[in-house]
């Protein structure tokens, strides 16, 4: 199914009508990609790079840095065996404290700095 339109996917449903099953994939990372091709997940997962990347950085100084980027990579590996795009509010949730609390810090060392 991704094959047959690998850069922008065949639209909501798609992996159901192709397959026949009348289910979805079962795994967001396929779902993501048959649905939306590469840009969609791409864009949806480039959220996710990004707040972790910087979380990273903060890791060693800060306990909830710990806390939201241990939420996030559980989330990661929750979507192997789950389809959360649709309807997880929460990991959306948790994506966003994670960049307002980089924001946040990041804020607070360029005070410090001045």
């Amino acid at each position: 199914a991704f094959m047959s339109k690998p850069i922008f996917g065949g639209g909501w449903f798609y992996f159901s009508s192709y397959s026949g099953l009348e289910t979805y994939s079962h795994s967001n990372y396929m779902e993501l990609l048959v649905t939306y091709g590469v840009l969609g997940f791409s864009i949806y997962y480039c959220y996710f790079y990004v707040v972790l990347i910087r979380l990273k950085k903060y890791i060693r100084m800060n306990d909830y840095a710990k806390l939201l980027f241990t939420m996030l990579i559980v989330i990661l590996i929750n979507d192997f065996a789950a389809v959360t795009f649709s309807y997880n509010i929460l990991n959306y949730q948790i994506l966003v404290f994670g960049y307002l609390f980089v924001k946040g810090v990041k804020k607070e060392v360029n005070n410090e700095g001045a």
